[in-house]
């Protein structure tokens, strides 16, 4: 999955839209093959086009827990927000993504450190200060083959780190390093949030419909079970 503004500008001050760089940057790796076989799938959200809704919301989160790579482009803008206040839309797919497997987030810098600050609302700023905070970054393009470029690196790096995880657990190792070492710095709510969000993906997931804020039905051996 690739994570980031849709119809900013990059470079800034550019007649260059994000949208158009993804799309390009989508087919690049999706042309890449191994043993004449397509090695990626990527999922933008252009292709699957949506107002900002939450089940928009909603749908993007899904495709964050689905995803083995998280590729986040990140030019200091929090994308929109479902409510005055709330996160912005680019900020809480990489929360998400953070959250719940921090290794499969890989962050690129799109501009200088000036350039992000041209974003000035207040889910810009609580964006930016997280993403200080966090350490995560893996490198900066300041254009678009810039950009291409440093993608290339950062999903050779990727793909070689889950292979070696894989050969790992292959062997009877268990690399448990994710969201149970969070689980100190969280209180009671917040963990329960968690175990409920991670819940109702599951059941999206394997077939089941969201038909409220926290209840689902799926189908089970024929029969419709509703969970809450």
């Amino acid at each position: 999955m690739v994570s980031s503004r849709c119809n900013d500008a990059f470079p800034v001050g550019g007649d260059v839209s994000l949208t158009e760089t993804r799309r390009q940057l989508k087919e690049r790796i999706e042309n890449v093959r191994l043993f004449d076989q397509q090695l990626f799938d990527v999922w933008i959200n252009e292709d699957a086009p949506a107002p900002a809704t939450q089940e928009s919301w909603d749908t993007c989160m899904a495709q964050v827990d689905a995803c083995d790579i998280l590729l986040v482009l990140f030019n200091g803008n929090a994308g929109w927000t479902v409510g005055e206040g709330d996160l912005g839309i680019c900020h809480g797919e990489w929360q998400r993504g953070r959250h719940s497997a921090p290794g499969k987030v890989h962050l690129i810098q799109l501009g200088s450190d000036e350039d992000l600050k041209i974003h000035d609302r207040k889910p810009d700023k609580r964006f930016r200060d997280e993403v200080a905070k966090s350490g995560d970054f893996t490198a900066r393009a300041l254009s678009p083959q810039a950009l291409f470029d440093e993608a290339s690196q950062t999903l050779l790096h990727a793909v070689t780190q889950l292979v070696g995880l894989g050969g790992q657990d292959a062997r009877g190792s268990r690399y448990h390093l994710g969201e149970a070492l969070e689980w100190s710095k969280l209180d009671y709510r917040t963990r329960a949030d968690r175990i409920a969000d991670t819940l109702g993906a599951s059941i999206v997931q394997n077939g089941g419909q969201k038909v409220g804020a926290r209840t689902f039905t799926r189908q089970i051996e024929g029969v419709s079970v509703f969970f809450a």
